[in-house]
């Protein structure tokens, strides 16, 4: 059952980015992917879930990253969106931090 849980979500990403291309073309794939990996040795599993586990660990990094220069305004974005708490008056954590820090 997880396994046809994870396919169509999968399928559902991949529609996302790929709208053109067919879903089961794309479960299919995962399929093939997931019986590989399932089909490798042990070391070769394990070796496989230690990047895959690297790789999550640098994205959320990189992300932790991001959101810290988008926090301290070192890295901005595009134009404000209708939403008025991105507007550059109303940042409450880059207005109201020196405060937090001088305690």
């Amino acid at each position: 059952m997880t396994i046809a849980v994870d396919l169509v979500a999968a399928q559902l990403v991949m529609a996302y980015w790929f709208p053109g291309v067919n879903g089961l073309l794309w479960s299919a794939i995962f399929l093939a992917l997931m019986f590989g990996l399932n089909s490798l040795s042990s070391k070769g599993f394990g070796e496989s879930e230690f990047w895959f586990a690297a790789i999550k660990v640098v994205t959320v990094l990189v992300f932790i990253g991001v959101g810290l220069l988008m926090v301290f305004g070192i890295l901005t974005g595009g134009a404000p969106t209708a939403c008025g708490a991105t507007s550059p008056t109303s940042r409450p954590v880059t207005r109201r931090l020196p405060v937090v820090l001088r305690r």
